[in-house]
């Protein structure tokens, strides 16, 4: 199909096809997790062109738009969805993560990041439905991108230039020798460690795993990633890890005090960053 469905209009019926199949066999198939690595890659590669690449671009063309059904409208979003709870966790969530972290990566308007957010966000409601995951993977998983991306967010000693998500800082100032998507993805790692977060705390609300000694230590080593998420000056970020902090800290954990005391310290700092605003 990818092959005959190749341009134009055509490149729109393809993803039409391909989800209405996706979905169809999820239909038949939705306790088990039957989708390999090669047609994760696939449907990734795929649905990401449909809404971010030159599929996006030919849909808001007024010519496309008054065409054909499939032009009119994105299966994009719901795929993802599809695939993230059909995949083989293990194999497949790695492939859909850095299919999304590619494109973080070269992400210079808000409009993409904010695409990518919500395909994010789809992708956490499809992992924490996968029914063959196990949560030995997702913790790990979870670990992975937070050990990576918190220290890109965590607010730095330098100085800032600039304002807003944009901003840089002395750190940044000395990858200006490199290439600009360096630049990018450190501006917009948050976006991958409230993914991460909001992954954790969906599998918790799922019943994905309980209070028992074996889930604790695997979710202390996470827990000490926290502090590093309230310390940013992203404010989505510091909600959503406010929110992972408020559920997880009456749990008993050896990082339940030194979170606390983060989470009051942000608190405040918050607080009074609003208060400056509005007296402003």
């Amino acid at each position: 199909m990818k092959t005959t469905l190749d341009e134009g209009f055509r490149r729109h019926v393809l993803t039409y096809s391909v989800h209405y199949i996706l979905n169809s066999v999820h239909q038949e198939r939705s306790g088990i997790s039957w989708m390999d690595s090669d047609v994760v890659k696939l449907a990734c590669d795929m649905f990401l062109d449909e809404l971010l690449g030159q599929v996006a671009e030919q849909r808001d063309l007024k010519t496309s738009s008054t065409a054909f059904k499939e032009a009119k409208t994105s299966k994009g979003y719901d795929a993802f969805e599809i695939i993230t709870c059909a995949m083989d966790f293990d194999v497949g969530a790695p492939i859909v993560f850095a299919a999304c972290k590619l494109r973080l990566e070269k992400a210079t308007s808000s409009r993409v990041v904010h695409i990518l957010e919500e395909i994010l966000r789809r992708c956490v409601v499809g992992m924490a439905s996968n029914p063959e995951m196990k949560i030995e993977s997702a913790f790990r998983f979870i670990y992975k991108v937070l050990e990576e991306f918190v220290p890109c967010c965590e607010v730095d000693a330098g100085k800032k230039v600039g304002k807003g998500n944009g901003q840089t800082t002395n750190r940044d100032e000395e990858k200006h020798g490199q290439k600009v998507e360096a630049t990018a993805m450190v501006r917009n790692a948050y976006v991958l460690v409230e993914f991460a977060l909001k992954l954790l705390f969906q599998l918790h609300v799922k019943g994905r795993f309980t209070e028992s000694e074996e889930s604790l230590s695997m979710l202390e080593p996470i827990m000490q990633m926290l502090p590093g998420s309230l310390e940013t000056k992203y404010d989505s970020l510091t909600h959503t890890a406010l929110r992972t902090a408020q559920r997880f800290m009456r749990m008993d954990l050896d990082s339940r005090e030194e979170v606390a005391e983060t989470v009051l310290t942000t608190a405040v700092r918050v607080v009074a960053r609003h208060g400056l605003r509005h007296s402003a």
